[in-house]
């Protein structure tokens, strides 16, 4: 899992309003708690890593120029 550049996103577009209607500690709680709850939720229900499976078969060798057929099979 890693965290995109929407989590981010979010969390600085939360910022707006803690600053302007709530600027305190209870208004950034009010928007990292629920942003940590959902980044945690998006851990849990990922898919695990570790299953993938990586099979590539084709061409093993091509010169400077031509092309090669390769197909990479991922299975999870």
């Amino acid at each position: 899992m890693a965290l995109t550049g929407r989590a981010a996103l979010v969390a600085a577009l939360g910022s707006i309003p803690v600053g302007i209607w709530e600027p305190s500690w209870t208004g950034i709680l009010a928007v990292n708690a629920p942003l940590a709850v959902a980044c945690a939720c998006d851990f849990a229900l990922a898919a695990p890593v570790r299953r993938l499976g990586l099979t590539r078969s084709g061409d093993t060798s091509v010169r400077l120029g031509d092309t090669a057929d390769v197909t990479l099979t991922i299975t999870n």
